[in-house]
């Protein structure tokens, strides 16, 4: 009997959210006139286009976050609405030309993220942080190029050249899907989509993604090939410290690791050099010893950070004593002869230092 009764309750509770769903649904549009265009995203979020008057108004109703309404800083002829896979972004297209406005919408905050002009198809990528569009150049052919949300910026993917354009598919993966068109030919191909160095180390910096030791040891001997200038491109202003920010809360140890991190900042100023020499003294402080071998593979930084280290006054406050760590330097049985002059040199370049 017990068994039969515990069925019983578990087809009650499996029967009745669904029917709060399609009940949900059901009266999601029921109240709403002149629909002209709905989408849903799953079962909780359902974006629609209403006409009133001759003009186009997006609506939003997002059970999740439990936020409803209009989108404003929109109007006239609306159509396409295109959901990304994350479900927190949408795009609608605006206008009856051939390039259209095309509106990316904040679901979350119920409000225009960016607005940009596109030709064809708008293609989200499978992280939702891109767009693949079409984009006219100076030569009136359509270009294929990437939006990037971070940076709203766009970057050409392929350049169309006079007689010819290129449209937009799909993307599934990192399988971009394209058409390249002429007159009334057509011809859909595909490309592999490979994110750039840096795009990669900013997808982990900016989800936050933990990764394993491994992983962080292959990204970390990378940085020094890092391209400043393309990293603002993709991600926009301050992307840099966004890295160096994440980098400085990560468990470094090694040696590799940290000559690496010696090689970054010899290219770094200001904000950014001032983050980097931060997470040295750490390092330095941490293990002393792994530090000067790592040094000694990257004498050049040898004088920066010995300045670094003495505007934050590293032997003047605190607990740090010059005179043991020169004793402990040239008595060690780790670092070789080499090595234990190098030590007693970045110590003698700290003392000289003014601050």
């Amino acid at each position: 009997m017990k068994k039969k009764i515990i069925f019983i309750i578990a087809v009650v509770l499996l029967v009745i959210p669904i029917f709060i769903i399609k009940n949900y649904r059901k009266e999601s549009s029921k109240n709403k006139d002149n629909i002209v265009e709905e989408v849903w995203y799953g079962e909780k979020k359902v974006a629609y286009l209403r006409e009133v008057e001759g003009n186009y108004i997006l609506e939003i109703d997002d059970v999740v976050n439990k936020k409803k309404g209009n989108i404003e800083g929109i109007g006239g002829y609306l159509h396409n609405i295109n959901w990304s896979p994350d479900g927190n972004y949408l795009t609608v297209d605006g206008g009856i030309e051939a390039t259209s406005t095309t509106y990316i919408i904040s679901v979350k905050d119920l409000e225009l993220f960016d607005k940009i002009f596109t030709t064809g198809n708008t293609v989200w990528s499978p992280d939702s942080k891109k767009l693949l569009i079409g984009v006219e150049n100076k030569e009136e052919n359509i270009d294929l190029a990437i939006y990037y949300l971070w940076s709203q910026r766009a970057e050409p993917l392929l350049e169309a050249k006079e007689g010819y354009d290129y449209y937009p598919e799909y993307w599934k993966d990192d399988n971009v899907g394209c058409a390249k068109v002429s007159g009334e030919n057509k011809e859909s191909f595909q490309i592999k989509y490979k994110p750039s160095l840096e795009e990669k180390i900013m997808s982990i910096a900016m989800n936050k993604k933990e990764i394993d030791s491994k992983e962080l040891k292959t990204i970390i001997s990378k940085l020094p090939e890092i391209d400043l200038e393309n990293l603002e491109k993709i991600y926009g202003e301050g992307s840099d410290i966004k890295i160096l920010n994440w980098l400085s809360k990560q468990s470094i140890k090694d040696k590799e690791d940290i000559e690496s991190i010696l090689k970054i900042s010899l290219n770094l100023y200001d904000e950014q050099h001032t983050i980097i020499s931060n997470l040295m003294k750490d390092l330095y402080l941490k293990d002393k010893i792994t530090f000067i071998k790592a040094l000694a593979k990257v004498p050049k930084a040898m004088e920066e950070t010995a300045y670094a280290f003495k505007t934050f006054e590293l032997y003047e406050t605190g607990n740090e004593d010059m005179i043991k760590d020169l004793d402990m330097f040239s008595s060690s049985n780790v670092l070789t002869e080499e090595e234990k002059k190098l030590a007693v040199e970045f110590l003698n370049i700290y003392d000289l230092c003014g601050i």
